[in-house]
């Protein structure tokens, strides 16, 4: 029995529309980037760094911002241009001796040491958005890796030993000092390689800071390797050039999963493309851009940009308490405008919404199963999307075993017509039957565009796009509850339970490869006896709940360690979990779920049962032919 299991995680329709970066190595060192998103950066910068008229909080209110990281914190552009003047009092500098202990505070308008950094427009941008000024802490070391940042590392005990003096400091002087918050800026990653020892550490990093008392981290996210002529080596610039990609997205989607860090800024992805070589009048600066001073390093006015929108977004954190939504060129296209939106906890389901959930498709799996048409399924999957029935001739396809209800899939078979459906394409059915979400994608067979396919895992886990109701503009479709990682086999989907708070809706992914995955939707407690449910398609029948002697293959199991840590037949571990929850703003909150329902007495292989009419958007335009449900 244990090796028919594995036909429940076979995902065959893998054409996954991931967002991807736009940006690619090209061997030509140019690129046609729209010089607009420039000079729109720019503008954005000097709008903040002007003075607002903004409201102190007064009662002596003072931020502590610890910065750490590389030498993009530190600054390295020293010709003398484009520094920023600070505003009266946006903020301090704190002073220290060679023992890390504070010895003195100054105005940053006064500061010679942090001018070239992207402190003061960040101080700027923040006191303009939330009338406290900050005392800044630099403790970012040049060059250095997040293996020196970990609780045992020279850096990692140097800014922390800073961040205590500093707050002895203002604690001792309450005559001038009232503290609100502490903050922990950081930009680093040029000198790693981006992988799971890296993200590991970076997680260690911030958890390390929140233990020593940080209130929330900030991160910045790095740039672009700069790309100049004249190499010898192009193959070993690639390779850098890709490292430097990677990283970019490892931290991106590092803060979209967890709430260890938000993600305030995503300019030096944008200025590092910047193709303008940049000459002083006097022929004197040697410089390769406007924003590049070389390959790594960015220019004080680049920094002046990265700074400004880092301290504007934190500050938008900081008043509200969400991630704030920033507009992300290096993932945009040519159809909508990318938004970067961060980790959010909140829950996305209305109570409401939550009862109808479960009672939309308790009534859908319990007449299914009556019939007899419901069935676990890989062929054809569109077919069953749509709700025409799937003939399946042999109890074998392509040399796949193909399992039914009883324990004896020779035995138990039936030719015949069934709705079919494997464990992803029923996690997409159910969220488009319920509320009309179009968990779908097209795909070319023979020739031919085929609509309506069922998201696979894969597809799940690489941050589809739906638009966010009432605008104009896309976000992710789901949110990251949390992720477990492992280089072992170690996790099973009950470990989702142990780890997570979890919330009606969510899907619980295992995966270790795109053939070897499987996912449940979390469902909720199970009011007489308290376990928790979960909504499960499998080919392994003896895994489902047994209802009136039966046990169906697509049905509600409870999530329970017995079930999925130590059954007999379902103690699968994977290498990755995901938990995944409907982002906030895809539904209106008044909106309870739609009305339709499938009659399955009038299924048939030509015609579906039902139209797909998703009554939640009145206000978007939808073609006849449902072509934007379409990805490629």
């Amino acid at each position: 029995m244990r090796k028919y299991f594995l036909v429940c995680l076979l995902l065959f329709f893998l054409f996954p529309f991931s967002v991807k970066a736009l940006v690619y190595y090209d061997s030509s060192k140019s690129y046609s980037f729209d010089s607009s998103e420039i000079q729109s950066a720019i503008s954005e910068m000097q709008q903040e760094q002007s003075v607002q008229n903004v409201s102190s909080k007064g009662n002596k209110l003072v931020d502590i911002v610890i910065f750490a990281g590389q030498s993009n914190m530190v600054g390295k552009d020293n010709s003398g241009r484009n520094t920023i003047s600070s505003i009266t009092n946006s903020g301090f500098e704190m002073r220290f001796n060679s023992k890390q202990q504070a010895v003195g505070i100054k105005y940053l308008s006064n500061s010679t040491d942090l001018k070239t950094s992207l402190i003061p427009a960040f101080a700027n941008a923040y006191y303009n958005n939330t009338g406290v000024p900050i005392i800044a802490v630099q403790t970012a070391v040049s060059g250095s890796k997040i293996s020196s940042w970990q609780k045992n590392g020279k850096n990692y005990k140097n800014a922390i030993a800073k961040m205590k003096s500093t707050i002895s400091y203002v604690e001792s002087h309450p005559e001038n000092f009232n503290l609100r918050n502490i903050y922990f800026v950081w930009y680093q990653g040029e000198s790693d390689t981006p992988n799971l020892t890296y993200e590991n550490n970076l997680q260690k990093l911030f958890q390390n800071t929140k233990e020593a008392g940080v209130d929330q981290n900030f991160l910045i996210r790095i740039g672009h390797l700069y790309q100049t002529t004249g190499t010898s080596n192009d193959n070993l610039e690639k390779q850098k050039f890709n490292r430097y990609t990677n990283m970019i997205k490892l931290q991106t989607e590092f803060t979209r999963k967890n709430d260890l860090a938000i993600l305030v800024s995503t300019k030096a992805a944008l200025l590092s493309l910047e193709k303008n070589p940049s000459v002083a009048a006097d022929g004197s600066l040697n410089q390769i851009s406007d924003m590049m001073i070389d390959q790594v390093h960015f220019s004080q006015m680049a920094l002046n940009i990265i700074g400004s929108e880092a301290g504007k977004n934190a500050a938008s954190y900081v008043n509200t308490g969400t991630p704030p939504m920033i507009k992300d060129v290096e993932y945009a296209n040519g159809s909508y405008d990318f938004y970067y939106t961060g980790y959010d906890s909140s829950l996305s389901f209305t109570e409401e919404q939550k009862d109808f959930f479960y009672d939309k498709s308790r009534e859908f799996v319990r007449e299914g199963n009556q019939s007899g048409l419901l069935q676990y399924g890989i062929l054809s999957k569109y077919k069953a999307y749509q709700l025409q029935t799937v003939y399946y001739p042999s109890y074998k396809y392509n040399g796949t075993t193909i399992m039914y209800m009883g324990k004896n899939n020779k035995k138990d078979f039936k030719k015949g017509n069934y709705l079919g459906f494997d464990c992803s394409g029923f996690a997409s059915f159910i969220y488009h039957y319920v509320f009309g979400l179009p968990f779908d994608y097209a795909r070319i067979v023979d020739g031919q565009v085929v609509n309506h396919n069922p998201w696979s895992t894969s597809q799940y886990l690489s941050q589809p796009q739906s638009p966010k109701y009432g605008t104009n503009y896309f976000i992710n479709t789901f949110k990251y509850v949390g992720e477990l990682k492992s280089t072992k086999k170690k996790y099973t989907l009950y470990s989702a339970k142990q780890k997570f708070k979890l919330s009606t809706g969510d899907l619980i992914i295992g995966k270790n490869s795109d053939t070897d995955a499987h996912i449940v939707i979390y469902i909720g407690k199970v009011k007489k006896n308290k376990k928790d449910l979960v909504l499960n398609s499998t080919s392994v029948a003896e895994h489902n709940i047994k209802v009136d002697g039966k046990r169906y293959h697509i049905d509600y199991a409870y999530l329970t360690k017995d079930n999925f840590d130590n059954a007999k037949n379902f103690s699968h571990t994977y290498k990755n979990i995901t938990v995944l929850r409907l982002n906030n703003g895809i539904m209106p909150d008044n909106f309870i779920g739609n009305d339709y329902t499938v009659d399955f007495s009038k299924l048939n292989n030509n015609i579906p049962a039902y139209q797909f009419i998703p009554k939640y958007i009145d206000n978007t335009v939808v073609s006849n032919d449902l072509s934007w449900t379409m990805h490629y």
